[in-house]
């Protein structure tokens, strides 16, 4: 994985003189690199030393105003908290460190050193930046506070003393860091008003009014007027692969609700920008539980619940994470979290950690984390999107079972010639439906296939059918074309269209022998049909609304794409002079006007409708013998 950062060219085996300091900081930003963590690590420590800049800059001054972006966060800590004691605080609250390095003035009896973070995305807004960097500061109160500088440059140093390259860590993490360090303190409350109005972050239930959800299916609503930052509407950093033995959270997208006075515009007009107090709102609410949820079933679907209600599985910090954010959706479900804390010894040293978050997930309204981002079971079960689905699938959702399974763009072309080729070998007849993808080749295997067997092909449109008789012309295969209708002049166009609206195919052809009198197009295009009920040894191209009134097309008939009843039956609207010409001519059956004469009913409900009034009928069904009249509310004119 690359990341980005500003990254001089030289080395230094001691800390830069101040001269020299200077002349670092003037082209540091003209020295944008993008390179792998692991050589990031190289190139500030010995033999090479070199200063950096955490930021991408927008020109070649590195300043505040002109930040762009960073993905690497940094703390320097020179006293009051040993190397193995941040290690310590680190796994105790479930954020790990990229690599740490020792300063050039760092010794064994004083450890100076610099934290290193890598975040999963690249941040492109400063004030998300100042968030997670006072985030990380409020957990490290031991860090230099100058660290808070946006456009800070740091020196390289001596070695690494903890590395793991593979490990990123996300903003969800940090926030749940900053609130157990918060929660957990002396006075609470004060301590999270005065973070937030540092931030500029408007507080919710009592924490900082950031919103976690996994996608567009399950983001909250909020309005255009609100100063939000939405996760959704930037590019994430690839993910890689680790060798954690626990599965890890994947990214999860966020809302941050940020006041209403802290703009970006803020950012970048003002060079001193940190140390301002916004003025914040705070807000209540309650969460929504899903009430009635049969826990009996979820027990019975779900291995990670069932295995932790009962002990039997000790789960790591993410796998309580999600499964919190699940149970805590139901009503009843935080006896069931209180019951699995109880359930191992182990939990005890960390059960104020597991507490804390369970107010946190609780208070913050987490989206339920879904099953595929945490479960250690999940490739080896059936499920849906969350722990949730397990036990009962919530009304309005769809539950999908199983993944599916993906080819190369050549398997497929190749499985779908093989299928083919196989069915035109079938000596039995009948009816063979092939689903396959736009762009896989359909067309090209059944024109090739007219070389050696005469078909009939019928495509939806006059202008696919034109496509595919082009490609039969390019390969010299003899074929004909089905005739499209010539173009009429409007009120003949209208009386045609009609006839083949309500059905009436004879009615039209006899209309057209009639108009043919006058019109040689017509003529020609008639006699053309009456040449394609003589053909053979010929392939024919046609649309999918004629098939069904032709006679003696080939043997071997393909339907290109889905065919569409509405397409072949064009009858979709009526007069009221035409139904009352089909009423005058229906026959007196009892199956049809019974006692309750449903026809009769329709026709009065029509002739004696109000003009230029909207009506809607009432929704009835009735059974007359074998006929069913299913009336859904139509509206009549």
């Amino acid at each position: 994985m690359k990341i980005r950062l500003s990254l001089d060219i030289k080395n230094f085996d001691r800390k830069p003189t101040k001269k020299e300091t200077i002349r670092v900081s003037n082209r540091i930003a003209k020295y944008q690199t993008e390179i792998s963590i692991d050589e990031f690590a190289k190139y500030v420590t010995q033999p090479y030393g070199r200063s950096f800049s955490v930021a991408i800059f927008s020109s070649s001054k590195r300043s505040n105003k002109t930040w762009k972006s960073q993905q690497v966060f940094a703390l320097d800590i020179d006293s009051g908290l040993t190397i193995k004691d941040a290690l310590e605080r680190c796994n105790s609250l479930n954020i790990s460190p990229t690599f740490i390095y020792t300063t050039f003035s760092s010794t064994p009896q004083h450890e100076k050193y610099r934290i290193i973070f890598v975040l999963n995305e690249e941040i492109d807004d400063i004030r998300v930046r100042n968030f997670i960097q006072r985030a990380l500061m409020k957990i490290f109160p031991e860090s230099d506070p100058m660290t808070k500088d946006a456009a800070r440059m740091m020196f390289g140093g001596k070695k690494i003393i903890y590395s793991n390259f593979d490990e990123l860590i996300s903003l969800s993490e940090i926030y749940s860091a900053l609130c157990t360090v918060i929660k957990t303190g002396s006075n609470p409350s004060r301590d999270m008003m005065n973070f937030c109005r540092t931030v500029g972050i408007d507080i919710y239930n009592g924490y900082p009014k950031i919103v976690f959800f996994n996608d567009y299916t399950d983001m909250p609503h909020y309005n255009k007027e609100d100063n939000v930052y939405n996760s959704m509407t930037k590019k994430w950093a690839g993910s890689i692969s680790n060798n954690r033995v626990c599965p890890k959270n994947s990214h999860m997208e966020y809302l941050i609700f940020f006041s209403s006075t802290n703009t970006k515009e803020y950012y970048y007009e003002k060079e001193k920008h940190f140390d301002t107090n916004f003025s914040i709102n705070k807000y209540n609410g309650s969460k929504k539980l899903i009430r009635n949820y049969p826990f009996e079933e979820l027990y019975e679907n779900c291995r990670l619940y069932r295995e932790s209600i009962e002990g039997k599985y000790w789960l790591y910090h993410n796998e309580m994470f999600g499964l919190m954010t699940n149970l805590l959706q139901i009503k009843g479900g935080s006896t069931k979290v209180k019951k699995i804390l109880k359930s191992r010894k182990e939990y005890s040293e960390k059960m104020d950690s597991w507490n804390t978050m369970q107010k946190q997930i609780y208070k913050s309204n987490y989206a339920p984390s879904r099953c595929d981002n945490y479960c250690p079971f999940a490739e080896n079960c059936i499920h849906g999107l969350n722990m949730i689905d397990q036990g009962k699938l919530r009304m309005g959702t769809v539950q999908v079972f199983g993944k599916k399974k993906l080819k190369t763009l050549e398997e497929a072309e190749r499985e779908l010639e093989q299928i083919f080729i196989d069915i035109l070998k079938k000596d039995k007849n009948g009816i063979y439906i092939i689903k396959a993808p736009t762009g896989i080749g359909k067309t090209k295997l059944y024109v090739n296939a007219s070389k050696q067997r005469n078909m009939t092909i019928a495509v939806p449109t006059h202008s696919l059918k034109e496509d595919v008789s082009n490609r039969l012309t390019e390969r010299e295969i003899k074929h004909l074309v089905v005739p499209q209708l010539p173009d009429l002049k409007s009120f003949e166009k209208y009386k045609i269209e009609r006839l083949y609206g309500i059905g009436s195919f004879k009615g039209a052809h006899i209309y057209l022998k009639k108009l043919a009198k006058n019109n040689d197009k017509v003529a020609k295009y008639l006699e053309a049909i009456k040449k394609l009920k003589t053909v053979r040894n010929q392939t024919i191209i046609t649309t999918h609304q004629r098939i069904l009134f032709e006679k003696d097309f080939n043997d071997t008939l393909i339907i290109d794409e889905d065919i569409v009843l509405n397409g072949l039956f064009q009858i979709d609207k009526m007069s009221l002079n035409e139904f009352a010409a089909f009423y005058a001519f229906l026959p007196d059956k009892p199956e049809l006007k019974g006692e309750n004469k449903i026809i009769d009913n329709i026709y009065n409900e029509l002739i004696n409708v109000p003009e230029n009034i909207v009506q809607k009928t009432p929704n009835y069904f009735l059974v007359f013998g074998k006929y069913k009249f299913l009336h859904s509310g139509k509206k009549f004119f």
